[in-house]
């Protein structure tokens, strides 16, 4: 098969790029024709934001070219913020080829893409959303959004100017009915719900692939039976320092844990806040903040380590930090909520081993080595091929399949 991958890249690397560069890599390994066609916001100018974020005549230029000249079989997209735009996807349409973008976060009806505003989840912009009420269609809101009211709490980058060109960029979008005959690729089920309440597009239209890792591949999985021998009072965090991943809250319950049970922080955020949370728990003689911490790295900590804490209040897309965690043989104390919730509580069978509040953390801390030999930590790692690059490429086929 040919295949046109599309994705502008973000000027602070993210996970969005990763993705993109290991789906295309597996493409390729599999002997498709993989084409690409990238743009970077590192080349971002000012005039940019007032023509080409909304809508690029380059980028429809650009694609149409390319279908006419390599005609692809289908044309994939993953990100089109700022420089590509949704102009990528009247291109494809014009031309008559398949259009497949997957939705690494909730950008396409939120503002700031998390569908989360003031510590609480948000659906003000999209109506028909209902977090009480997954799954239930209310037909009066189907394609009304209203982006106003993020722009009324500065929602993208907590900026009034920004947040009006996110809305300019959302309502030109859906006013040119851009995302016409566009299939999204969701990653959780629960995220193909939102798409669906939010009256975007319809059910025939929205799949579900969650993202993969090459960490280990099912057959190591299957012939991994050395034991790896671990610090069981060595805990570790990882991801972005962020108030919305919880990490104050965690070292704030990290206080009340035994002084033998370290916490390893691993990861950066805002310069001011992850000062002042080195200021504040730094002095805490179980607490090491770690900085960035390479992939290699990251997995031999987790694979030394008792367990990964995990209490995201954000829905998360598909945080692979628990994929990559289970793989390595190390347990996820986790809260229940949002996608990682979900994810927990698939791997282990059970919502039973996670936590209905991140104030449950100390008693977790205390009982794990009791917990853990009476099974509560348990799960099957076959549950983990469902993140592995073979059944990762079979779903990414049978997408291709149904919407060509």
């Amino acid at each position: 098969m040919k295949i046109l991958v599309v994705h502008n890249f973000y000027r602070v690397p993210g996970g969005e790029d990763t993705v993109f560069k290991n789906e295309k890599a597996l493409l390729e390994v599999q002997g498709n024709e993989v084409l690409s066609y990238t743009r970077d916001n590192h080349d971002m100018k000012p005039w940019h934001l007032l023509n080409e974020a909304v809508y690029s005549k380059k980028t429809y230029d650009d694609i149409s070219a390319i279908i006419r000249e390599k005609k692809p079989d289908i044309v994939h997209v993953h990100n089109t913020q700022f420089l590509i735009s949704a102009s990528v996807f009247q291109a494809a349409r014009d031309a008559g080829v398949p259009i497949i973008q997957t939705l690494h976060n909730f950008r396409t009806i939120c503002l700031n893409a998390m569908l989360h505003r003031d510590g609480r989840l948000c659906s003000e912009c999209c109506p028909g959303v209902s977090f009480e009420k997954m799954g239930e269609i209310s037909p009066e809101h189907v394609h009304k959004f209203h982006f106003e009211k993020g722009v009324t709490h500065s929602c993208y980058r907590n900026s009034k100017i920004y947040s009006i060109l996110s809305r300019r960029i959302h309502e030109d979008t859906l006013r040119r009915d851009l995302y016409k005959n566009v299939n999204f690729i969701c990653l959780t089920e629960l995220n193909r719900r939102i798409m669906l309440q939010s009256g975007l597009t319809d059910e025939s239209h929205l799949f579900v692939k969650p993202n993969f890792t090459s960490f280990k591949s099912s057959s190591e999985l299957k012939a991994d039976k050395n034991p790896v021998l671990r610090n069981q009072h060595q805990f570790i965090y990882l991801g972005r320092l962020d108030p919305l991943k919880r990490i104050e809250d965690i070292l704030e319950q990290w206080k009340s844990v035994p002084e033998m049970d370290t916490l390893l922080v691993c990861g950066s955020g805002d310069a001011a806040y992850e000062a002042m949370l080195r200021e504040k728990y730094g002095s805490m003689s179980n607490v090491r903040f770690m900085g960035n911490v390479d992939h290699d790295d990251v997995m031999k900590l987790l694979s030394e380590s008792a367990a990964m804490i995990f209490a995201s209040m954000l829905l998360e897309g598909c945080p692979m930090t628990l994929v990559e965690s289970f793989i390595s043989g190390t347990p996820v104390i986790a809260v229940d909520f949002g996608n990682g919730g979900n994810i927990v509580t698939k791997i282990y069978g059970s919502k039973e081993p996670l936590m209905k509040d991140i104030s449950e953390l100390p008693e977790r801390i205390r009982s794990f080595g009791e917990d853990s030999e009476r099974g509560r930590y348990s799960y099957d790692k076959e549950k983990l091929n469902d993140f592995t690059p073979e059944k990762n490429y079979e779903l990414l086929m049978e997408i291709y399949d149904k919407c060509r």
